[in-house]
């Protein structure tokens, strides 16, 4: 019975990683490597569990006994001899090696990869016993494993941000472990000659299940978290974008009756002799002008960033449109001893929103700004990584509570306690980035500065174009 709750588990698993994102060859790897082990326990299943009875049963045809002992090597054979062409097959994918290989490359490196597979095919064929030589076995599977074990640890050190070094480390807590406890367990037991202790591999399969399941519920692994969130942070911009319609029309209703008053006031005031009265009245009613045009503003600030987006994608130079964002920041640095540093060696050619990207960045430079007060660094870095491009802006500015960082692409939150702040800026930028399919990370420490990154997936990227390293561009006091 554990044989046969370990195959459901691992089958309900194998349909989680393929439904998570079946555009990524790597889970598509991984969905076929858990079914497998479904197979092989429910084969256990089949000869420990169902066999032995329907051998004793006088109306069960022995062609059919026979059918089923085939059926159980068949998937027998299967899981244990494909686990560990796959576990390779997976870390080299998982690695970006295969990235822009051509296809009959990937032909060639999965055949390569499952020759050992093939051999085992050859010569242990499928009968009605599952017998092969687990010491032959034992050999190249741990070769492979041994393999695997250094591709997928340099993998984790070569990741460069924060979020891609949790996800690969993530992936390999949880198949390291299982993969190296089912080689000893399973084939090395047996390949000294102990056919007992394999039988209790349920064991590692529930561990297995158990794992995956934390780590998919904490942080994502697979990409399926991620859609969990994506789900509920879509279904509150929904609920932001109905309301703000009904909460603008009545804002600007009130604002314009108490206009109207604050008009008719200004009028009667006039007329009145007293200037002290005067005086009281004309400051009142540019308190209340005052106010009225914050209103105002918040209102339109609110109705454009709750705004569906709707990209209008065309082809131009990250380059020209970081120079153009920090030119148009001439006037919020005038008077102030911040410096720009233009850190970018390479630039790329992307198919995105000029306009929007435009804005996102520059609400980012805008909160770097505002952060440094009147003097200090913001820094910005072009980094091409394997399968995206990063587009980093760095500030040495007081930084951010490690508390506050889950909380700022929230609408309406704010650190800042002036009253310009209206706490949509990081919202529009999160909206922005993931209508091109890429992704926003803040990373800050208090006391040091913050960076915030914007991601964009590689097909963004149109062609590079090479630049002069170093560009400096500097604002000061002397800026007209």
């Amino acid at each position: 019975m554990g044989m046969l709750v370990a195959s459901v588990l691992l089958l309900v698993e194998a349909v989680l990683v393929f439904i998570s994102t079946t555009k990524k060859i790597i889970n598509l790897i991984m969905a076929l490597a858990v079914f497998i082990a479904s197979a092989g326990c429910f084969a256990s299943y089949l000869e420990f569990g169902v066999l032995p009875s329907l051998r004793v049963q006088s109306y069960v045809d022995s062609l059919f006994i026979l059918s089923m002992e085939c059926f159980i090597s068949f998937l027998l054979s299967l899981s244990h001899y494909v686990p560990y062409s796959i576990l390779l097959m997976f870390s080299i994918y998982f690695s970006g090696y295969m990235e822009n290989k051509k296809r009959w490359q990937h032909a060639l490196y999965i055949f390569l990869i499952s020759i050992p597979t093939l051999v085992c095919f050859i010569i242990f064929p499928v009968g009605r016993r599952f017998n092969p030589d687990f010491r032959f076995l034992s050999i190249w599977s741990g070769i492979y494993i041994i393999i695997s074990l250094f591709i997928l640890l340099s993998t984790y050190k070569r990741a460069l941000t924060g979020t891609e070094k949790n996800n690969r480390f993530f992936v390999i807590m949880v198949i390291l472990p299982t993969e190296i406890a089912h080689y000893l367990i399973v084939i090395v037991t047996q390949a000294f000659g102990n056919n007992i202790i394999w039988k209790y591999s349920y064991i590692i399969v529930a561990v297995f299940f158990v794992l995956y399941m934390i780590f998919i519920i904490r942080y994502g692994i697979f990409g399926l978290k991620i859609k969990f969130e994506k789900v509920r942070f879509d279904a509150t911009i929904k609920t932001i974008n109905s309301s703000t319609v009904i909460f603008n029309h009545a804002v600007k209703n009130e604002v314009s009756k108490i206009s109207l008053c604050n008009n008719t006031i200004k009028e009667l005031q006039k007329s009145i002799e007293s200037k002290d009265i005067k005086d009281k009245i004309v400051l009142s009613t540019e308190i209340i002008e005052d106010s009225l045009n914050h209103m105002l503003n918040l209102v339109e600030r609110i109705k454009d960033n709750s705004k569906p987006i709707v990209l209008d994608e065309s082809e131009f130079s990250l380059k020209e449109l970081i120079e153009n964002t920090v030119k148009n920041h001439k006037k919020l640095m005038s008077g102030s001893n911040i410096i720009i540093r233009n850190d970018i060696e390479r630039d790329y050619l992307i198919k995105a929103d000029y306009t929007h990207l435009r804005e996102c960045l520059g609400n980012i430079i805008n909160n770097s700004i505002e952060a440094l007060e009147s003097s200090g660094e913001i820094c910005i870095y072009l980094v091409k990584h394997r399968n995206l491009l990063e587009l980093m802006v760095q500030d040495n500015g007081p930084g951010i509570l490690a508390e506050n960082l889950p909380n700022l692409y929230d609408p309406f939150y704010t650190t800042r306690k002036n009253n310009a702040n209206f706490g949509l800026g990081l919202f529009y930028c999160y909206n922005v980035m993931r209508k091109h399919e890429g992704n926003i990370e803040v990373s800050s420490i208090k006391g040091t500065g913050t960076m915030v990154s914007l991601i964009f997936p590689e097909k963004r990227i149109v062609s590079k174009i090479r630049t002069d390293s170093g560009m400096k561009v500097s604002f000061n006091n002397s800026l007209n």
